[in-house]
């Protein structure tokens, strides 16, 4: 225990036997062999380069690094680490009720659970287009006429269909309430970018769910810290709003909730920003998520004689008593905006959160790698984003588990599929070795390998 010049405490709980000491791990929890002296002779080189002089990199020993350590043996070289598409399609309101609004589903509201894709205003005879971000899995998509009186007329449609209208076989009824709710994906970090992590993929765990406001200028987006399996380090997140533009939003708050950046010990050096959202450098609007990760989940509890502390530990990535187990921690945004216009054909995919590490570096989904928000990207940014390799996993539910600490999300070396998601034809080394192939692995979780927290 240090105890700082400004009545502050950072506490490490690192046991032995835990995070990074693999030799006692079995085979399911062994991904790379870091005892090899050559890669660590390899590690401790490229540390101090990245640390000590961005401008100085050598590709190839980088290349040979990562492929080295990467538990997937064969990486799909077009692979975009995309598990969801968007879609476009225009929906004619056709009906005979009276049509007060169009919506987009991935299943019958009127036969079970159905996520809402998209909606808006219409009325009957009118003709809207609605953009939408669906799992690649989905093949079928249902449009819904709401009537005045609340029941639904309900078409079904192929997804890649343009046109879609209630003049065939349609359903009418009443959906029940419970039946109806917003998508939430989960999203997966691992911290130690540009260097090669463990793959666990639960430094940071997050959900965000996106939910209509009071109004069209208004948009809710709700974010949960569910886990940190990082005790040795200080992590940021941010949410960036890819293509929405700082100066056309007249405010973001927090609706339910409060900072999680309240009270904080530390000093603000990973986002330096206090206020709950500014302009990243592209212009796009970024919410400031929280400053450190452990704090965010544990700041309510971390006081010893009046003094607030840090507790730097593993949160939710493991059922034994060798990390802490805490109720995740949900914060609420409101995003109002000047025009309607920005909000209507807003998709899941334009959400783009990050964390921050200790380097300073940016970890962003793949197909927002380049999106430096806060720091400009450094002369090793540019070329780690040659690799077809992601350091976050997007996956397109809310009911996901993350790999327990010590297991890899994945490995397929040889034909033998290990990890937290081994399953034969639906796991996830299959996927990165073709992305066209076990688009359902994240459905298929071993038992006992993965960790879910509400």
């Amino acid at each position: 225990m240090v105890k700082s010049n400004v009545n502050v405490i950072i506490i490490s709980t690192k046991r032995n036997g835990h995070r990074r000491k693999i030799s006692n791990f079995t085979p399911e929890k062994t991904f790379y062999n870091m005892t090899h002296s050559k890669l660590i002779i390899a590690l401790l080189a490229l540390a101090t380069t990245l640390t000590a002089c961005h401008s100085k990199f050598d590709q190839k020993a980088y290349d040979d690094l990562i492929y080295e350590t990467y538990p997937i043996g064969e990486v799909d070289a077009t692979h975009d680490w995309q598990l969801i598409e968007d879609g476009t399609v225009s929906i004619t309101a056709n009906t005979t009720n009276t049509v007060t609004a169009v919506r987009i589903l991935d299943a019958n509201p009127l036969e079970g659970k159905a996520v809402v894709l998209a909606e808006c205003a219409a009325a009957n005879g009118e003709q809207v287009t609605l953009s939408f971000t669906v799992p690649q899995l989905t093949e079928t998509l249902y449009a819904a006429a709401v009537h005045d009186n609340g029941s639904y007329t309900v078409a079904p449609f192929a997804k890649g269909q343009q046109t879609v209208d209630f003049s065939g076989a349609t359903t009418t009824g009443y959906p029940t309430a419970t039946n109806m709710t917003y998508p939430i994906y989960t999203y997966c970090y691992e911290a130690d970018y540009p260097l090669p992590g463990d793959y666990d993929y639960n430094d940071v765990v997050m959900r965000v769910q996106k939910l209509p406001g009071d109004n069209a200028k208004e948009m809710l987006l709700r974010v949960t810290l569910c886990a940190v399996g990082r005790e040795d380090v200080q992590m940021a997140g941010a949410l960036h709003l890819v293509g929405l533009s700082n100066k056309d939003v007249m405010s973001v708050d927090i609706v339910k909730g409060k900072s999680l950046d309240t009270d904080l010990p530390v000093k603000r050096n990973l986002i330096t920003n206090s206020n709950t959202s500014f302009a990243g450098r592209n212009g796009d609007v970024v919410i400031s998520l929280f400053e450190d990760a452990h704090w965010a989940m544990l700041h309510n509890k971390q006081t010893i004689d009046n003094v607030n502390y840090v507790m730097r530990s593993c949160i939710n990535v493991d059922a034994t008593s060798r990390t802490l187990r805490m109720v995740t921690i949900t914060n609420t945004y409101r995003v109002t905006v000047a025009d309607e216009s920005l909000l209507k054909n807003f998709t899941m995919s334009r959400l783009d959160p990050f964390i921050i590490n200790q380097g300073h570096y940016e970890v962003h989904a793949f197909n927002h790698k380049t999106d430096y928000m806060i720091y400009e990207g450094k002369n090793v940014d540019k070329l780690v984003q040659s690799q077809t390799l992601s350091w976050a996993v997007v996956v397109p539910t809310g009911v996901f588990g993350w790999p327990i600490e010590g297991v890899h999300i994945g490995l397929k070396k040889n034909d033998v599929l290990s990890g937290a998601y081994r399953t034969l034809n639906h796991s996830f080394g299959e996927w990165v070795a073709n992305k066209q192939t076990a688009l359902d692995w994240y459905l298929y979780p071993s038992s006992r390998a993965v960790y879910y927290q509400q």
